[in-house]
């Protein structure tokens, strides 16, 4: 376990220094409508290192725009843990929501 700068501790998830990982923003929301609806992985934007992760993460929650809804009344975000923000994007008559998490790519089959 390590302490990082934020105050909490953390695994090494048993990496070796010289492996090399790579922190992303992702974003998860809802694709299409009506019976093509669906819940996926719309974006994974890699960033140097965890400060500048965590910066754009919370631009792209502040500025994101979802495909639904198309006409956009209002947002409101709410940061559900220290690296994760759900926001709320009302609509004309339907409120759709998306994800905004900062992770760290430990491994990927290329």
């Amino acid at each position: 376990m390590t302490e990082d700068r934020w105050g909490g501790t953390r695994q090494n998830a048993g990496l070796e220094q010289s492996q090399r990982t790579e922190w992303h923003v992702l974003v998860e929301e809802t694709v299409s409508s009506g019976d093509r609806r669906r819940w996926v992985l719309t974006s994974a934007l890699p960033c140097g290192d965890r400060d500048e992760a965590l910066r754009r993460a919370f631009e792209t929650a502040e500025k994101h725009r979802p495909e639904n809804p198309r006409f956009k009344n209002g947002r409101r975000i709410f940061q559900i843990g220290t690296d994760t923000w759900l926001v709320d994007v009302r609509g004309a008559t339907t409120d759709f929501h998306f994800r905004v998490s900062v992770a760290r790519l430990v491994g990927a089959d290329e």
